[in-house]
């Protein structure tokens, strides 16, 4: 039994690297605004010269000014040229101003929106490590705590294997709730013998959960008979410095003996709460170094599945669900 804590001490540190990433941030690309419209152009030519024989007074086009994107219209020349000294008709009038002043092209496209990033499924509480719901290994999003789940096992052979990509399961008979974590196993008889779902929480460093008034979740046994499952707290106070703690062993105690809870487990599910207050039942299993609660600085939370406590039987199987604080 000492033997399978240190080796969680050891993998708890480890299982960090295997966390997923937090989900994407929706995004927040500027809007870029529409093309600016285009300077109108200017109006109408004034009128041409009078033909030969004396100079007609040429019109004069003024120039259209747009008003507001409008079409700017030129003034067309209206005055015929005089007849000149010595010639024989009057001088064509000159030309109006034709073309109007086009229009100022207005900005007409939209800018684009920014892209949202991927909506958050499930964890709409702050106090929710994880509810599974968004299909990841890692826990919920939050700006204090990050981590992941994992599986460990010191024998026998476990459902999903330890070490592959530990992903939750679809779920049908529990209301509200579509995916779990779930963990089976077997070959692992006799004393002493473990396999445990573990939660990290120290992804940005040990965790202060002693803000809390305690730990909740769901659970049932899936091997279709009860099964006593141990709730263990992980802290810097129960770990050696290898596992990222300030315990410190002696010649005749060991690292690792954390504090836990044993729950019964049947084939329904079944919400349990463990209380951090004094006189809760959490307790070390007297094996370790005797440390102090120390839940200001959490690491990882196991479910564990101890041959010891269930009649040193080998087989077992659980499912976990909305594990929160409260």
């Amino acid at each position: 039994m000492r033997e399978f804590h240190v080796g969680i001490c050891l993998f708890a540190t480890m299982v960090l690297a295997c966390q997923g990433a937090a989900p994407p941030i929706p995004g927040d690309q500027t809007m870029s605004g529409g093309s600016a419209g285009t300077s109108p152009q200017p109006g109408g030519a004034g009128g041409a010269s009078g033909a030969s024989g004396g100079a007609g007074q040429a019109g004069a086009g003024a120039a259209g000014a747009p008003a507001g994107g409008d079409a700017g219209s030129g003034a067309g020349g209206s005055v015929a040229g005089s007849p000149g000294a010595g010639g024989n008709s009057a001088g064509a009038p000159g030309a109006g101003g034709s073309v109007a002043g086009s229009s100022g092209a207005g900005g007409s496209t939209a800018g684009a929106g920014g892209t949202g990033g991927t909506p958050q499924v499930g964890c709409t509480s702050p106090l929710m490590i994880d509810d599974l719901e968004d299909q990841d290994t890692a826990i919920c999003p939050n700006p204090a705590r990050k981590g992941g789940w994992f599986i460990y096992s010191d024998v026998g052979v476990t459902q999903p294997p330890a070490g592959t990509n530990l992903k939750p399961v679809p779920i049908s008979d529990r209301a509200g709730s579509s995916w779990a974590m779930s963990l089976s196993g077997s070959g692992l008889d006799g004393a002493g013998h473990a396999a445990l779902l573990g939660v990290s929480v120290n992804g940005s460093g040990a965790y202060n959960a002693a803000q809390f008034s305690g730990l909740t979740f769901w659970a049932k046994s899936t091997n279709g008979a009860s099964l006593t499952l141990r709730t263990t707290f992980s802290t810097l106070a129960t770990q050696a410095p290898s596992g990222g703690g300030t315990c410190v062993a002696t010649s005749t105690l060991t690292c690792g003996d954390d504090y836990y809870v044993t729950t019964a487990l049947s084939p329904a599910w079944q919400q349990f709460n463990v209380f951090f207050g004094n006189g809760t039942g959490l307790h070390q299993a007297g094996w370790g170094v005797p440390e102090y609660l120390d839940l200001a600085h959490l690491l990882v939370i196991d479910f564990v599945f101890l041959s010891d406590d269930n009649g040193n039987k080998g087989s077992f199987g659980f499912e976990i669900d909305d594990v929160s604080f409260y």
